[in-house]
């Protein structure tokens, strides 16, 4: 999560799709690879373009604090809604 650029090609590896849900969670599903040789010339690309990289990087940077993959205070939220409402249809499903 240190706003480190990559790129991914999702294919049939899980980590990868992950990797590819991630980066579009983040806004960058740009680079997220139809096929080898798109992922080849994205690499290529990032490697010998420093300012490429440097606006990526800063791009990912600002993301992260707006998109909700790192809104930890509302998934806490929302996971805590999750345990009450488990809890009450439990609750209910013993009186009936």
């Amino acid at each position: 999560w240190g706003a480190l650029p990559l790129a991914t090609l999702p294919e049939q590896k899980f980590a990868a799709r992950v990797g590819a849900s991630l980066l579009a969670a983040l806004g960058s599903s740009a680079t997220v690879a139809r096929n080898l040789e798109d992922l080849k010339a994205m690499v290529s690309r990032m490697a010998s373009c420093p300012a490429c990289l440097r606006r990526h990087r800063r791009r990912l940077e600002a993301n992260r604090w707006r998109e909700p993959l790192y809104d930890t205070v509302r998934a806490v939220r929302n996971f805590e809604v999750s345990l009450q409402l488990m809890w009450e249809v439990s609750r209910d499903a013993g009186e009936a």
